[in-house]
């Protein structure tokens, strides 16, 4: 079986119930028998259904495989945590923002900002003190509530 029209009865786009039941999956069959086809009797095409111009791209496979590992990722974690703070990075990158505001946030809220704490946990600075209060263990959060 390669092509879809072999699925109907012959010349009709009435779906062979017991083909498809035999060929398929029980869950497979059910969803396939829950498809009208259109009344058109058109020739069948290739297309491949992530892309809107039917068109596989090596682009439009990675992004579904990104996109089916992180479904996998926030239903294995079970963590409300987990699934919030992907909503919170979806919202924070779609903002009407300049780019460099939205990745300032993604440096602060992953720790990347190049306060004293950091540079001198990366061997760059010598002392973690902050410049302002003179306070130990700068980091962005003693800045932030200074």
């Amino acid at each position: 079986m390669q092509r879809v029209h072999q699925l109907f009865i012959p010349g009709t786009r009435v779906w062979n119930e017991p083909l498809v039941r035999d060929t398929f999956s029980v869950f497979d069959a059910e969803e396939i028998l829950k498809v009208k086809p259109g009344a058109r009797l058109t020739e069948d095409v290739l297309a491949w259904a992530p892309e809107k111009s039917g068109s596989y791209s090596m682009r439009s496979c990675y992004r579904l495989l990104k996109w089916e590992q992180d479904q996998r990722e926030a239903n294995s974690d079970g963590e409300s945590g987990a699934s919030e703070e992907t909503h919170w990075w979806k919202r924070l990158w779609k903002l009407k923002i300049p780019p460099k505001v939205r990745i300032f946030w993604w440096r602060a809220m992953n720790g990347y900002l190049p306060t004293k704490g950091e540079l001198r946990r990366r061997h760059i600075a010598r002392e973690d003190h902050c410049e302002g209060c003179g306070e130990e263990g700068e980091d962005q959060f003693l800045i932030a509530f200074k």
